[in-house]
């Protein structure tokens, strides 16, 4: 039955920053589904690199390159781990936050840019590794060595 509940997000945690309250949750699929939309639409840059090249073709050949371009930007349809596990740490934490906020706080937070801009303006002064700690369990899935589902953390460098 735990399984299940880590697959619905209905693992939560209360974290308060600055005296506002944040409730994580493991994410659902479509916390996943909202960051791979995201990642794809940023990183997909198939068809800008096709525009560098494209003055550089014979015009005849251009219908086809154009044609093989869209083919090859349309079938970026997915993220795996290995390629989140190879982006910079920062990215890989505000990944993880995107991921415990989307189900309480979409719409504070609709894209992974807006989560960026809180973690640096909020806990900038977090060290990563701490960024991490307070999301990383819950992102994998379990609470078991925390306060459990309603327990409530403080942010150490925030105040009311």
């Amino acid at each position: 039955m735990d399984g299940l509940a880590r697959v619905a997000g209905k693992i939560e945690r209360q974290l308060n920053i600055g005296g506002r309250v944040y409730t994580l949750t493991t994410p659902t699929l479509g916390a996943w589904a909202a960051l791979e939309a995201q990642l794809i639409q940023e990183t997909n840059d198939v068809l800008d690199k096709a525009v560098a090249v494209a003055s550089r073709l014979p015009p005849d050949q251009r219908a086809v390159f154009w044609e093989q371009a869209h083919r090859v930007a349309s079938q970026r349809c997915a993220i795996t781990i290995e390629e989140i596990n190879r982006l910079p740490p920062f990215e890989q934490v505000a990944i993880q936050w995107f991921l415990a906020l989307r189900k309480h706080h979409a719409v504070e937070f609709p894209t992974l840019q807006s989560v960026r801009n809180f973690l640096l303006e909020k806990l900038g002064d977090v060290p990563l590794d701490g960024l991490s700690a307070f999301v990383g369990h819950i992102v994998e899935g379990g609470l078991k060595n925390s306060a459990g589902p309603t327990g409530e953390t403080t942010a150490s460098n925030t105040s009311e």
